[in-house]
C-alpha cells in the first residue's frame, strides 16, 4: 500500500493515520539525518573541508542546474550572502543533489537509491494516509533495512516504533513530504518543457539543411548542363577551324563565347561547393546536439555518419590485436605467476609452478549426477577432450560454455589463474585471446571490464576496435569468468556478462565460469557441460606438503605421517586452503596440530593476534590476550556477522573507522582484514575479509570461511541471545 499527502487540509486523526505519520516521521527524520551525515563526511575529505567554501567554489555550476528549484537555490545562497556551513535544514532532495554534483562517487549509492525509490513508491500516488497494522509492519521493516544499510542504528529505530505521535506532528510530516513532492514535479515539468523546445529547434535546423541540400543539387545540375554546352561549342569550333581561313573570325567568336560559358560554369560550381561546406557545418552542429535529439536525424545524415565511422575503424584497427595479445601474455606471465593463499600472510607469496597441484574433477551428466572424468585432471584438459572439424578442416571444440563449481578454498581461482598462466607460456595454443575477469570487480559491460581489469591505460586499441575484432574471431576467444556468485545484484543489473554466458552475445566464443555449488543456477543453466572440483587426493596433499617444505624434507615427512594416521586431518586436507593452513600451523609449532576445523581456524586467529601483540609490545599473560585485542576481535565478529547478513566481504576503511571508533585501529592493523589484492587495475579504498571471524564470550576463537556460514550464523545468534538475557533477566 502506498502513501501520499493528506486528502484534505484537516485530516481526521485516527490510529491508521497515526501509523502513516509515524512512518513518514521515520523517513523524514532518520533518512534526512543519515544522508546529511554522508554528505558532511564527504565534505571533510575535500580540500578545503568546508561546506560553505565548497558551495562558494561551485556556486556558478550549482546555480546553473536546471533541476535545482528556486527554494533550494535560496537555501544554498540566501539574499543576505550568508552561505550555510552545515547541511542542517537541507531537505533530503537537496542533500542528494549535492552528493551527486559535489562528491562524484559518494558512498552508499545503493541504499540511497533504495531510499529514493521507497519515497517515490509510497508517497505522492494516492490520497489515503490511513495504514493497516499489516501494511505498517511491512513498510516499517522495509524502511528500517534501508536506514540500517545507510549506517543507521537499528536499536534507535526500534525505539521510535514505540513513541507516540500527535495530530500536529502528523500534519507537519505530511506537509513536508507534500512540499518535496510538489517541488520535484515542478522541476520535472520544467525539464520536459525545455526538451520540447530543443526538439522543435532541431526540427527547424533539419528543415533548413534539407532545403540547402535541394538547392545544392539544383546548382550542380545546372553546372553539368553548362559543361555539356561548352563541350558542344568546343567541338563546333574545332570543325570550323578545318573549313579554312574564311571561317576563322567566326571560330574566334565562338571560342570567346565558349570561354564566357566556362566562367559561368565555374561560378556555379563554386557556389555549389560553398553550399556543400555550409551543409557540412550544419551536420557538425547536429552531431553536437544531445543523444536523444540527434536520433531524429534524417536517413541521409545517418548514412553519412556510418560511412565516416566505418572508414575511421578500418584505418585504426591495423595490428592492434597483436598489441593486446602481447599485453595479456605479459600480465599473465608476471602478475599471475605467484599465489598468495593467505592474504593476511604478506610474506607467503609462492610461485604458481612450485605449489600448484592438479585437482580432481568430476563432470555432470545429463541427469545431473557427477561422474569421474578419468584422465582429465586440469582445466586446460577440458577443451582437449572433445574436438571436431569445421568445413575448412580446422580443429574446433564442440564444448563452448563450461561451468566449474566447488566449495570456497577448493582451488577454483588458483586453477583459473594457472589456465591463464599456461596460455601466456605457449600452452593452450587453441585460443588466440584468453580474458581472465574477476566477477567481484565487474561494474559494467564485458567490453569495458577487459580494459579496466587487464589492459594498460596507454593501449593503442580502443574498446570498440577490440570488440569488433572479437566478434569476427569468436571461436578463437576464451573468457575465464571467476566467481560469478561474487557478482553483486547491483552490478548484475548493468553488466552483460550473463548474456555472454548464455550465448546472447558472442555466441560462438568459449566461456569457462566458476561459482560455488548451488549458486547462480538459473544464469548457468545453458552451459554445455558442468564440472565439479573435489579437491586434493591423498597424493595431491602429500605432493603439496613436500613442495611447501622443500627446504625441510624431515618436517614434510613427519607431517604427512601424522595426517595419514589422523582421520579428521585427512578429511581437512581435501580442501587446499585447509592444507595451507595446516602447513602454516605446523611450521610455527611442530608439536601441535588441530583436531578439527574449528580448532584449526582458532589456532590461526590466535597466532595472528599474538603476533600483533608482540609487534606492538602489548603485555600478555600466557595465551590470554589483552582486553583491547579481545574487543577488536569481538568487533571483527560483529563485522563478519553483518557481512553474512548483507552478503558482503568488502568494507570501506572510512566506514569501519567511523563505526567502531576506538577498536578500529586494532581491527584494521591486526592482519585479519587485508587490502583486496586483485589483478584489476581498478583501485578501490576497501578492505577484504578473507575469512569470517567469530569471537565468543568464553574467549574461544573461530575463524570461519564462507563454507561454514550456517555455523557462524547459528553460533553468533546464540551468543547475542545469551548476552541479551544476561543484560535483561526478565526477558522471555
Amino acid at each position: 500500500m502506498s502513501l501520499s499527502k493528506p486528502s484534505s487540509p484537516d485530516p481526521v486523526y485516527t490510529p491508521g493515520t497515526a501509523r502513516g505519520a509515524k512512518l513518514a516521521a521515520l523517513l523524514v527524520d532518520e533518512g534526512t539525518a543519515l544522508v546529511r551525515k554522508i554528505l558532511e563526511g564527504e565534505v571533510q575529505n575535500m580540500k578545503p573541508p568546508s561546506l560553505r567554501k565548497q558551495l562558494g567554489k561551485h556556486k556558478k555550476h550549482l546555480i546553473g542546474l536546471r533541476h535545482l528549484n528556486p527554494g533550494q537555490k535560496r537555501t544554498l545562497y540566501p539574499l543576505n550572502g550568508d552561505i550555510p556551513d552545515t547541511g542542517q535544514g537541507f531537505d533530503i532532495s537537496l542533500l542528494e543533489l549535492l552528493l551527486k554534483e559535489l562528491c562524484g562517487n559518494a558512498p552508499y549509492s545503493g541504499p540511497r537509491n533504495r531510499l529514493r525509490q521507497y519515497r517515490n513508491n509510497n508517497y505522492g500516488h494516492i490520497s489515503s494516509t490511513d495504514l493497516s497494522e499489516g501494511d505498517f509492519d511491512r513498510l516499517w521493516k522495509e524502511l528500517t533495512d534501508i536506514l540500517v544499510a545507510l549506517g543507521g542504528d537499528r536499536d534507535e529505530i526500534l525505539q521510535r516504533l514505540n513513541q507516540s505521535i500527535d495530530s500536529e506532528q502528523e500534519a507537519m510530516y505530511f506537509s513536508l513530504l507534500e512540499k518535496l513532492y510538489k517541488e520535484e514535479r515542478e522541476v520535472k515539468h520544467l525539464l520536459l518543457a525545455e526538451g520540447k523546445s530543443l526538439r522543435k529547434g532541431q526540427e527547424e535546423v533539419l528543415d533548413q539543411g534539407k532545403s540547402l541540400l535541394v538547392g545544392q543539387e539544383t546548382l550542380l545540375a545546372q553546372g553539368v548542363g553548362l559543361k555539356v554546352g561548352q563541350d558542344q561549342l568546343l567541338a563546333q569550333g574545332a570543325s570550323l577551324t578545318n573549313q579554312g581561313d574564311c571561317l576563322k573570325r567566326g571560330q574566334g567568336h565562338l571560342l570567346a563565347k565558349s570561354e564566357s560559358l566556362k566562367k559561368g560554369q565555374e561560378t556555379i560550381v563554386a557556389q555549389g561547393e560553398s553550399h556543400k561546406k555550409m551543409q557540412e557545418e550544419i551536420l557538425e552542429e547536429l552531431r553536437k546536439l544531445p543523444e536523444n535529439i540527434r536520433d531524429a536525424q534524417s536517413p541521409e545524415v545517418d548514412s553519412f555518419q556510418a560511412e565516416n565511422s566505418s572508414s575511421t575503424f578500418r584505418k585504426g584497427l591495423g595490428s592492434a590485436p597483436d598489441d593486446v595479445i602481447t599485453c595479456l601474455k605479459d600480465l599473465y606471465a608476471t602478475e599471475y605467476a605467484h599465489v598468495r593463499p593467505l592474504p593476511w600472510c604478506e610474506d607467503l607469496n609462492l610461485h604458481l609452478g612450485e605449489v600448484y597441484t592438479n585437482l580432481q574433477l568430476q563432470r555432470r551428466d545429463g541427469r545431473g549426477n557427477f561422474q569421474d572424468t578419468g584422465t582429465i585432471v586440469s582445466l586446460s584438459g577440458i577443451y582437449n577432450t572433445r574436438e571436431g572439424k569445421d568445413n575448412q578442416g580446422n580443429v574446433r571444440s564442440a564444448v563452448r560454455k563450461i561451468r566449474v563449481e566447488g566449495d570456497p578454498g577448493i582451488g577454483k581461482s588458483c586453477s583459473c589463474q594457472k589456465l591463464a598462466y599456461d596460455w601466456s607460456r605457449g600452452k593452450l595454443e587453441r585460443f588466440k585471446f584468453v580474458f581472465f575477469l574477476e566477477m567481484r570487480h565487474l561494474a559494467g559491460t564485458v567490453k569495458d571490464a577487459i580494459f579496466e581489469q587487464l589492459l594498460p591505460k596507454d593501449t593503442k586499441t580502443t574498446p570498440d576496435q577490440l570488440w569488433s575484432y572479437i566478434q569476427k574471431t569468436k571461436d578463437d576467444v576464451l573468457f575465464i569468468l571467476d566467481g560469478l556468485d561474487e557478482l553483486s545484484q547491483a552490478d548484475r543489473e548493468v553488466t552483460d556478462v550473463v548474456d555472454l554466458i548464455q550465448g546472447k552475445i558472442l555466441r560462438n566464443c568459449h566461456v569457462l565460469v566458476t561459482s560455488r555449488p548451488y549458486q547462480c543456477v538459473k544464469d548457468l543453466e545453458k552451459c554445455h557441460e558442468f564440472y565439479k572440483i573435489l579437491g586434493y587426493t591423498k597424493a595431491n596433499s602429500k605432493e603439496f606438503i613436500q613442495k611447501y617444505f622443500c627446504q625441510s624434507p624431515e618436517s614434510a615427512s613427519k607431517l604427512v605421517e601424522l595426517i595419514k594416521s589422523n582421520r579428521n586431518l585427512s578429511e581437512l586436507v581435501v580442501n587446499p586452503l585447509n592444507n595451507v593452513l595446516i602447513c602454516v600451523v605446523w611450521e610455527d609449532d611442530n608439536n601441535k596440530l588441530p583436531a578439527s576445523k574449528a580448532e584449526l581456524y582458532g589456532m590461526i586467529v590466535l597466532s595472528v593476534a599474538k603476533g600483533f601483540c608482540t609487534k606492538k609490545t602489548l603485555p600478555m599473560e600466557g595465551d590470554k590476550l589483552p582486553p583491547s585485542i579481545e574487543d577488536a576481535l569481538r568487533d571483527l565478529g560483529k563485522l563478519s556477522w553483518e557481512g553474512l547478513e548483507q552478503e558482503q566481504l568488502q568494507f570501506n576503511i572510512d566506514e569501519i573507522t567511523r563505526k567502531y571508533g576506538t577498536t578500529a585501529d586494532n581491527m584494521l592493523n591486526m592482519g585479519l582484514l587485508t587490502r583486496d589484492y586483485s589483478f584489476s587495475r581498478i583501485k578501490r579504498i576497501c578492505l577484504f575479509l578473507p575469512a569470517l571471524l567469530l569471537y565468543s564470550p568464553e574467549h574461544s576463537l573461530i575463524l570461519v570461511t564462507a563454507t561454514h556460514c550456517p555455523l557462524l550464523s547459528a553460533a553468533y545468534a546464540a551468543m547475542k541471545l545469551c548476552v541479551g538475557r544476561n543484560s535483561h533477566p526478565h526477558a522471555d
